[in-house]
């Protein structure tokens, strides 16, 4: 949400709250004042540039920071060497079987605290082992031993902190 507090941002906050602040300034000052400055049904238009146009413009500022950040992190992927991309790809696949198991040991909890069992045993005893299982591995607690992603198989880097 940094993207928020861009300079771009920030020109876009400014002019679309000087324009909300004068249409609410003038909604509930003086009627006759208001129907002169916004004739007839001119209202409707500012009302419209302030809800629709200036999420519209937020959101093309986000997508500018977006590409500006994608160029940014494709930059950097480029630089790095074949082991820290290989590194980076188990680390990736750790955290997401990580999530994938917590997400189904909160399931299985879920279910169980619903009724739903497994040969006449409640399956929440099974998610609540399944959540057990993602918190160690989320601590440090290698897992993952002898499997296909095992940490100690990753590959070694040089100058590595």
């Amino acid at each position: 949400m940094r993207w928020l507090l861009s300079a771009t941002a920030i020109q876009c906050h400014l002019a679309f709250g000087i324009v909300g602040a004068l249409f609410v300034g003038l909604w509930f000052g003086d009627k006759a004042e208001f129907e002169k400055a916004l004739p007839g049904n001119d209202w409707i238009w500012l009302l419209l540039l302030l809800v629709v146009v200036y999420p519209f413009v937020l959101f093309l500022i986000w997508y500018q920071h977006r590409d500006a950040m994608n160029m940014a992190v494709q930059e950097v992927l480029e630089t790095l060497t074949e082991p820290q991309k290989v590194k980076a790809r188990r680390v990736r696949w750790r955290r997401g079987s990580l999530v994938a198991i917590a997400v189904a040991g909160a399931a299985a909890v879920y279910g169980g605290d619903h009724g739903l069992l497994v040969n006449n045993l409640p399956v929440e005893f099974l998610g609540y082992a399944l959540l057990g299982f993602a918190a160690c591995g989320a601590f440090g607690v290698n897992i993952w031993y002898g499997g296909p992603i095992d940490p100690r198989f990753d590959p070694v880097i040089e100058n590595e902190n």
